[in-house]
């Protein structure tokens, strides 16, 4: 058999940034995350319009959130270089578009890990995709301008829409109290603050409205999700102090 053989460490093979013409000039490690410093490998003087060499002017920070490492969100500062024309002038900046697409927030890797953790995922877990809109108008707890709707994939269900209902709010407040992000900024900064007092007029509608649609629920299935609805609105308003307890009468 040939003898096993290492090559030199490499970060930005490990990190599989080579993969998008990066290479990795340091790191931060937070309490939360992970920052990799990057510069654009290829070097990109050549003007576009008129052909001429360009000259290095100055230097653009792009960030971008990559694939997590020891599930641990890791952010990508890609250190830009724009070039001026000593032609026609024109201004450019490196190009960049092998770790991601223009404008694009998620580096080609992420993207390709959130695609299969989708894949791998299906039948365990239950996604949902909600606009940013829908969080800001149901977490002031005033009139909703227009009906919104969510898109869930649940275990054994295809990607289906549902109405984007007020007592949604329980839900993403836990996951802005307690959800780790795996990609992109911790949740505090995407999902608005929501107040306990709407906290608990939610939950009180949401369980005065179970006897209309529990007793659809006929399957073993359905009947576990709604004890276990039931456990979770009691945890969470035992734990949370959504309200005073209602005393005991005397005996």
């Amino acid at each position: 058999m040939p003898d096993a053989t290492f090559v030199r460490p490499d970060l930005s093979t490990f990190c599989r940034l080579d993969e998008l013409g990066l290479e990795v000039t340091g790191q931060r490690l937070e309490r939360h995350r992970a920052v990799l410093a990057r510069r654009v490998v290829e070097p990109d003087r050549w003007c576009r319009r008129c052909g001429c060499e360009g000259a290095a002017r100055d230097t653009v920070v792009r960030r971008l959130s990559h694939e997590p490492l020891g599930w641990r969100p890791t952010i990508l500062e890609v250190t830009v270089r724009r070039y001026r024309c000593t032609g026609c002038g024109q201004v450019w900046r490196q190009d960049t578009t092998a770790a991601a697409e223009p404008r694009a927030k998620l580096s080609r890797r992420a993207l390709r890990w959130a695609l299969e953790a989708l894949v791998t995922w299906r039948g365990h877990v239950e996604v949902e995709y909600v606009a940013l809109d829908t969080l800001r108008q149901h977490s002031t707890g005033g009139a909703v301008e227009a009906p919104c709707v969510i898109a869930r994939v649940s275990p054994g269900e295809y990607l289906h829409l549902l109405p984007a209902t007020p007592h949604r709010i329980l839900g993403w407040s836990l996951v802005r109290r307690y959800g780790r992000s795996l990609i992109g900024p911790p949740a505090q900064k995407v999902i608005p603050s929501i107040s306990e007092e709407l906290n608990k007029i939610a939950l009180l509608h949401h369980v005065r409205d179970w006897p209309v649609w529990v007793r659809e629920m006929a399957t073993a299935g359905g009947q576990a999700y709604v004890v276990l609805s039931l456990c979770r609105t009691a945890v969470f308003w035992r734990l949370v102090n959504r309200c005073p307890r209602r005393p005991r009468p005397r005996s």
